[in-house]
């Protein structure tokens, strides 16, 4: 949907209608085991180029290669680190899809936010 929007595929009245004059902003970690394997990199990558291009602010790609990642991981204090920027910015809400691992990962993380407070 963010890619019509973005490119003009996607009528007014459409757009209206689906996204009911709501500012959003999607925000997409995607991690691979190389530029290789990566499923759908281009299409990624072409949508955040155009979202930029057109001085569009509503998507974020964050990207992650396990053969070039030198050191970085996507574990706890990552989770924790990246939800405090993105509240800043009004984050409301978080779906997370990915291999079993991460998304209990995700799901200890949140829990222990959530105990936490």
């Amino acid at each position: 949907m963010i890619l019509r929007q973005n490119t003009g595929l996607l009528n007014r009245k459409a757009s209206v209608k689906i996204f009911e004059g709501k500012t959003f902003k999607f925000v997409l970690y995607a991690s691979f085991p190389s530029r290789q394997d990566a499923v759908g990199l281009d299409l990624l990558e072409g949508l955040r180029d155009v979202t930029k291009a057109l001085g569009l602010s509503n998507f974020h790609l964050e990207l992650r290669f396990g053969n070039e990642a030198r050191g970085t991981r996507w574990d706890r204090e990552f989770i924790i680190r990246n939800i405090e920027i993105w509240k800043k910015e009004g984050l409301t809400k978080a779906y997370v899809c990915g291999p079993p691992v991460m998304n209990e990962l995700f799901d200890r993380t949140i829990d222990s936010l959530i105990q936490q407070r």
